[in-house]
């Protein structure tokens, strides 16, 4: 599965900023569930969440990468915000938080879950792909990033 079978035109928005943790994390599950492939938003809501409190997803550089497994959803799904000014998030490098995505996926496929969450790991780390999407205008400018590196792994 590629990170392009998860996120779309619709599940990707670019703001300005928002206020805090908690908004950034329930905007991107309210953007994913426009998907219709959460079942049961306030459950996955509750998974999301009970994963933070274990440990922040927070990876730094920037980056926030907030997911769970779920049995609420009929297939994987996600979102991504960008923000032009970052959001305090505790993450372990104590940098304000531009890129969030999140990832859910299905309880019955871990592997997969765990593949797609490093690949997002993986292209998030190369500063190039960092920069451009933070530079980039359009939600489209964003998906072909990671088709052309979709392309290239």
């Amino acid at each position: 599965m590629k990170i392009t079978d998860v996120l779309n035109k619709e599940n990707i928005e670019l703001l300005p900023s928002i206020n805090s943790k908690k908004v950034l994390i329930d905007r991107l599950i309210e953007i994913a569930s426009k998907s219709g492939k959460i079942l049961n938003v306030e459950e996955v809501r509750k998974q999301v969440w009970q994963r933070e409190k274990l440990m922040s997803t927070g990876v730094g550089k920037g980056i926030a990468l907030p997911h769970a497994k779920s049995n609420y959803i009929s297939a994987e799904t996600g979102s991504l915000i960008v923000l032009k000014q970052g959001v305090e998030y505790d993450s372990s490098d104590d940098k304000l938080v531009q890129i969030a995505l999140l990832l859910i996926g299905q309880e019955s496929n871990f592997g997969n879950h765990l593949n797609l969450l490093g690949t997002i790991s993986r292209f998030l780390d190369n500063d190039y792909l960092r920069s451009s999407i933070l530079e980039a205008e359009t939600k489209t400018d964003i998906l072909n990033l990671f088709k052309k590196l979709e392309g290239n792994s």
